[in-house]
């Protein structure tokens, strides 16, 4: 066996989506006669057509890496790369951007099993920076993992790159990208615009759970409680709705006084069905799709930890102390700043599972417990519970991914779980000093996690006294002290008073674009009228990033509309066109926060209606 390919091949788990193969002896006896000889080529119906130079490789690696200006790449920039080639170019141009995202899509599975053969290159493919595409499903699970990525907001920051040779090998398959990518826009542009409703409604809770915000705690608190006990006998565990989890949740019954429980929104119901109730509940959604668990009494009795854009009507239900792992806000930012409060933010992974998987770990916990955690549809069931067709998929369908189970079987998944759980993946690996058993006894093998059935994990690791983790939850501290408290209300006040005069100020600068748009039309370039006029509509996004009261505003912005129309245009070469491009775009932007101004206004006052005739803040 090829001890390059062996290496290579367990590395490439982190990496390559859509991987099918089982083994290093599947791959090389796959690809035998296409990864042995010197040269590395494709060979289509179009021909044979080499990848490598044959005179200078490392020159032809620098020239290539020169088309990527370092005044066009930001820490933001998204590279999308279409061929995996010879690894030099993509060790080179990682090398040279260690910060960014890498999204390689290889049509010929043979190039990278031909570079695994050759050399090792398991650095490049343990990068968490790194998605490489391909097999027969690459399609679906580059538009899937885009998908989870890439938003209307920053779909201009990709920097797209082709590798020599690629297209003229085969132009269909190009062609079938490019459609691909060019789907994937026009359908995020789409998808923006059904989704401004979502914007909405994210705004919507804000301003619902913003006074909730203010009142109650956030995860320093919870931190500093949690730090005062002694957790070494102690294990978290996480609760998931897999549809593994009845399995065992049975177990669980007579351990949970001796872990800390933490349940997240479906697995809900079935805790409480098995006389379970955790000791924190998670629920980050701006909407929940089912809302039935949260109008139950008895689980409104338990703490939760949401997002200050989490669905208002489950913290609206909530009778416990709430705790906001916080969603990165400018407003929040700036208003603690003026506070000079400290606000801890939870890095949640995207899922309401790693989310609770991060708090365990933020507060202390050095063993972690996952049940339910299947990250994939084990027996074809979407979630425990309910065996009706609305809980099953039909894995002969295309872009379902297959990966390796926990019992040593194969199991049917799809990219945006394979990313839960890589995230997963890199979080054990950052950090060794973290136990992380994963007892689904069901689903997707999780990388360094230890597998094993629940009994024996609860066995092992609850040999602490029973205690009640809920006391130390209840006497957490808040956020805010009471003068800090007063001064944030104040400040929230005054914003929502100034909503008409920023709504003129906004109305006000409009003036500045107008008269830009004047002097372009007269062509008055060399004019000292137009560079003042140039440089105060220069100065109109600093004046609005420096703005409390606008980062408000900007929640309820329709960004469909102020934002993607104008990354769509393209700049033309001559100062007319440019100038004009301008003026279109800060017009469209300032019509956009006017028009918020007025949402805004709306949404605070459904909120004091709400207030009045709800006990909203208990």
């Amino acid at each position: 066996m090829n001890t390059f390919l062996k290496k290579n091949f367990h590395a490439a788990e982190h990496s390559i989506v859509g991987w099918e193969f089982n083994s290093e002896s599947e791959i090389e006896k796959t690809y035998k006669n296409k990864i042995e000889g010197n040269e590395l080529k494709i060979v289509t119906e179009s021909g044979e057509f080499t990848l490598q130079s044959y005179n200078d490789m490392e020159k032809a690696v620098e020239v290539w890496c020169e088309q990527f200006l370092d005044e066009n790449i930001s820490y933001k920039s998204i590279f999308v790369i279409y061929g995996f080639g010879d690894v030099r170019y993509l060790r080179k141009i990682m090398k040279k951007y260690p910060e960014n995202l890498f999204f390689v899509y290889e049509p010929f599975e043979y190039v990278i099993v031909n570079q695994m053969y050759k050399y090792d290159i398991s650095d490049i493919l343990r990068n968490d920076k790194l998605y490489v595409f391909t097999g027969k499903n690459r399609y679906q699970a580059l538009r899937d993992y885009m998908g989870n990525i890439i938003t209307y907001e920053n779909f201009n920051d990709l920097v797209y790159g082709l590798l020599p040779n690629y297209v003229r090998a085969d132009v269909k398959e190009y062609c079938g990208f490019k459609e691909c990518l060019d789907y994937f826009i026009y359908d995020e542009i789409e998808t923006a615009r059904l989704l401004v409703g979502l914007e909405e409604l994210r705004g919507r809770n804000f301003l619902y759970n913003l006074d909730d915000f203010v009142y109650q705690s956030g995860i320093k608190n919870l931190k500093k409680a949690f730090s005062e006990k002694n957790l070494d006998d102690y294990p978290a565990i996480i609760v998931s709705a897999g549809p593994s989890l009845e399995k065992n949740i049975d177990k669980l019954f007579s351990y949970k006084e001796k872990a800390f429980l933490v349940g997240v929104n479906a697995s809900l119901r079935i805790l409480k069905e098995n006389n379970i109730i955790p000791d924190i509940m998670v629920s980050y959604d701006a909407r929940i799709s089912d809302i039935t668990p949260f109008e139950d009494d008895e689980i409104n009795t338990i703490p939760l930890l949401t997002t200050i854009v989490g669905d208002y009507r489950v913290v609206k239900r909530n009778k416990a102390r709430r705790f906001f792992g916080y969603e990165n806000n400018d407003y929040i930012n700036k208003m603690a700043d003026k506070l000079n409060v400290e606000i801890n933010e939870l890095d949640t992974g995207g899922s309401v599972a790693t989310a609770a998987f991060a708090l365990a770990q933020a507060v202390g916990f050095k063993t972690i417990i996952l049940i339910g955690q299947d990250l994939a549809y084990t027996d074809n069931k979407i979630h425990a519970g309910k065996n009706n067709n609305e809980n099953k998929i039909d894995s002969e369908e295309s872009g379902y991914i297959k990966v390796k189970g926990v019992c040593g079987d194969v199991v049917i998944t799809d990219s945006i779980m394979c990313a839960y759980r890589r995230w997963f993946e890199n979080r054990i690996k950052d950090y060794p000093d973290l136990t992380v058993i994963n007892a689904t006894e069901g689903g997707a093998f999780i990388e360094g996690a230890t597998h094993m059935r629940l009994d024996e994990a609860l066995n092992k690791y609850c040999v602490g006294k029973n205690t009640e983790f809920r006391k130390v939850i209840d006497q957490c501290g808040y956020t805010f002290t009471d003068e800090e408290r007063g001064r944030a209300i104040d400040i929230i006040k005054n914003t929502e008073n100034n909503i008409g005069q920023i709504k003129n100020n906004i109305l006000e600068r409009k003036k500045i674009y107008e008269k830009l748009d004047m002097l372009n039309r007269k062509h008055k370039y060399n004019t000292s009228e137009f560079k003042k006029t140039v440089e105060k509509a220069g100065n109109i996004e600093k004046e609005i990033e420096d703005s409390l009261d606008m980062e408000l505003v900007k929640l309820f912005v329709n960004k469909a509309d102020v934002s993607v129309k104008n990354k769509l245009r393209e700049k033309e070469g001559n100062i007319y066109e440019e100038i004009k491009l301008v003026v279109d775009a800060g017009t469209e932007l300032l019509d956009g926060y006017a028009l918020a101004c007025d949402k805004l206004q709306s949404t605070w006052e459904e909120v004091h209606n709400l207030v009045e005739t709800e006990d909203l803040y208990l």
